[in-house]
């Protein structure tokens, strides 16, 4: 008996410390995420984009695929349309192609993905409202698709921190970009789940992929850790950036046209 209550004592400790030191806010979902198709007929509506190039702007393609017009926003007023869009032949990801331009957010490389509970930053236009906030990585998987003619494309998921003491509409944010603290791009926001407060994001992969996808020659389009955004990500709050990211022009609300 004096045996098994030490193994019971040491099954009590560490069921203890289990529940001290793990954040059960960031357990991955025990479900399959799928990405669900719109049957419906296109309809107008908004998301988010952001600039990478000369003229060259990422969003999600749920977003543009079925504009007829794509409007990149000031405000409520239109600072430019998009002339062509190229989009992933997989993913959901997608390139416009304007003569706006903007100081571009350098991409990270494809190899280059964020460690499990790392921090990163989402901007975009949730609700139609300009919005950053914090988030931590829970994991990488694949987003499933619902058409099975349509492939599956890895995704990491997110985690909104805090969290959000209700369940928060992230419709709008698709398109926006996730920042690492180094300044890059780490991801572009295709979906989410209200229930846990998760945001899906295309991975770094499919980013590059994209690149590649357009023909667009990587040099042209800048990679790799940015001082500048680096620095301004560690003083300012998550709003404060997002409003600078705004007032550059460098991440803008969108409005795709339909009919």
């Amino acid at each position: 008996m004096g045996g098994t209550r030490a193994v019971w004592l040491v099954m009590a400790a560490a069921m203890a410390g289990l529940l001290f030191y793990t954040d059960f806010d960031l357990l991955p979902a025990p479900y399959e995420l799928v990405l669900e198709s719109d049957d419906g007929p296109p309809v107008s509506g908004t998301g988010t984009a952001f600039s990478i190039g000369d003229g060259v702007w990422m969003t999600a393609r749920h977003v543009v695929d079925a504009c007829d017009t794509i409007v990149l926003l000031d405000g409520r007023a239109a600072a430019g349309l998009a002339e062509g869009a190229v989009h992933h032949p997989t993913a959901d990801v997608s390139l416009l192609f304007s003569d706006l331009s903007a100081e571009p957010l350098p991409l990270a490389t494809g190899q280059d993905a964020p460690a499990r509970h790392s921090t990163a930053y989402l901007f975009g236009f949730p609700r139609g409202a300009p919005r950053g906030f914090a988030a931590a990585l829970v994991e990488a998987r694949d987003l499933d698709r619902e058409d099975p003619r349509e492939k599956a494309f890895p995704v990491l998921v997110w985690a909104e921190q805090p969290r959000p003491p209700g369940f928060v509409d992230y419709g709008g944010l698709s398109g926006g970009p996730v920042i690492a603290p180094n300044g890059t791009v780490v991801g572009v926001s295709v979906g989410s789940d209200v229930i846990l407060g998760r945001v899906l994001a295309a991975a770094p992969s499919v980013l590059r992929d994209m690149i590649d996808t357009a023909g667009l020659a990587g040099a042209l389009m800048p990679s790799g850790p940015s001082t500048a955004l680096a620095e301004t990500l560690e003083a300012a709050t998550p709003a404060e950036m997002e409003t600078a990211l705004r007032k550059q022009g460098r991440i803008r609300q969108i409005y795709c046209h339909v009919g």
